[in-house]
């Protein structure tokens, strides 16, 4: 297999690029593996790096960077022979965190050549991919302030906390429509997560029963509710246990969509985008992934309990179109 590797050396929260260049020459000089190490030279030059490998005839296109160089260098590789790689540098690692791969770069670099590659879905929002959480509502705000803050995107869990703090006291949730696979569902929430992935990052499982390669999309509604009943929700998000709250539901389809009415922030992996309103779909199996051999020989699963594709304030069908949900789907998780 051959490799090209893509280093964003600006990603994370300020590790010496060059311990990652050495822990891939270390992995793969003289080992009999064909590779070449490159580095990005600003935003979307991992797309033209990864379009360049595949090209080239390279098996493997292994990002090295966080959630948002992840997303810029496979959206390069989807569709295509070519595989993502992760050597996490980045400072949620979501999609690292999704397979155990290791956070330590030597770790990290010396596991690749033992990995096979996977199928993953790959979610779609307004025309743009992403590959681990999209959503709206909070988190979209607090990613927007993150990237506008003084700080100057100063990596890391403490600085998101403060300004989530900030946010969550700025925010007032306004009332929409989910339109979905099994109809449509009035809520008031104060974020939706599209997830195909189980966590934001830094592990923090805002979905901890989805499957990246089920076919199905994981919509998140957190509705609003008071400061303190959050509150309590935070160790279990992070336990991986957040599943059941009276405030909290859990659609799974493969299409939604929502009208704003404004102009609103919404992110695909982290990084920040705007739209009146969200067209959004999924891409089945349609990225493959390095992934450790357990991952690999692992079937997804078809039907998965807690959650549905309907709710008691839920009308039929995509676009009014009334159609009942798919086998499977299970029941609500409120």
């Amino acid at each position: 297999m051959k490799y090209t590797f893509i280093l964003n050396s600006a990603a994370g929260t300020g590790r010496d690029p060059a311990v990652f260049e050495t822990a891939v020459r270390s992995a793969f000089n003289g080992g009999g593996r064909p590779h070449r190490f490159q580095r990005t030279e600003g935003r979307g030059h991992g797309w033209e790096l990864a379009r360049r490998a595949v090209a080239d005839g390279f098996d493997a296109v292994v990002a090295i960077g966080g959630d948002g160089t992840i997303n810029e260098v496979a959206r390069a590789l989807v569709g295509t022979p070519a595989a993502l790689g992760i050597l996490p540098k980045g400072s949620g690692n979501g999609l690292a965190r999704e397979f155990n791969i290791p956070l330590d770069p030597t770790a990290a670099a010396r596991a690749l050549p033992a990995y096979r590659p996977l199928a993953i879905d790959v979610g779609r929002v307004n025309g743009e991919l992403f590959f681990n959480v999209a959503g709206f509502g909070l988190d979209a705000r607090i990613a927007r302030a993150f990237e506008n803050s003084e700080s100057g995107g100063r990596r890391g869990r403490w600085p998101y906390i403060k300004l989530g703090v900030r946010e969550f006291l700025r925010y007032r949730p306004s009332p929409l429509t989910l339109h979905h696979d099994g109809g449509q569902t009035r809520v008031t929430p104060l974020l939706v997560a599209l997830a195909n992935g189980k966590q934001y990052g830094s592990g923090a499982r805002i979905a901890p029963d989805a499957v990246v390669n089920d076919g199905l999309l994981d919509v998140v509604v957190v509705e609003n509710a008071p400061w303190h009943r959050l509150l309590v929700a935070v160790p279990r998000i992070f336990a991986g246990t957040f599943r059941r709250a009276s405030y909290l539901r859990t659609i799974r389809t493969q299409r939604l969509r929502v009208d704003f009415g404004e102009e609103r922030p919404y992110h695909l992996d982290g990084e920040v985008r705007s739209g009146r309103s969200l067209v959004v779909d999924l891409l089945p199996r349609a990225l493959n992934v390095l992934v450790p051999p357990e991952f690999a020989a692992a079937p997804p699963r078809a039907s998965r309990p807690g959650a549905s594709t309907s709710h008691p304030n839920s009308t039929g069908g995509w676009e009014n179109g009334g159609r009942p949900a798919r086998p499977g789907e299970g029941r609500d998780a409120v």
